[in-house]
């Protein structure tokens, strides 16, 4: 397990500073199991690579609106899709909620 979340974090250090702690990791984890989503063992990894990949796309430029959509799009009610996104932001990525980019403006 420790194995594949260093792997996922080196794959977005460049594009993610600070890099979310373990902590982090793990409370993500929980808070997203306890949102509804199904985690387990054998997709613990991939529930981290979507957040993650939520994080690069939004350092990327893509609004959360957008990034909601895009949850909504590929299956999820709005409210889960909006649960993933900020719990990906709020765990794995804080530096990119737009007024932490702008200087808390």
């Amino acid at each position: 397990m420790i194995k594949i979340i260093a792997a996922a974090l080196a794959a977005v250090s460049v594009a993610i500073s600070p890099v979310a702690s373990a902590d982090s990791l793990e409370d993500f984890i929980i808070d997203i199991e306890r949102s509804g989503f199904r985690v387990s063992a054998d997709n613990e990894a991939e529930m981290l690579a979507v957040g993650l990949s939520i994080c690069v796309d939004l350092l990327s430029g893509v609004s959360v609106e957008e990034e909601i959509e895009s949850a909504v799009d590929m299956g999820l009610t709005r409210e889960a899709a909006a649960d993933l996104v900020g719990l990906s932001v709020g765990h794995l990525c804080p530096i990119a909620l737009p007024s932490s980019r702008m200087g808390g403006i």
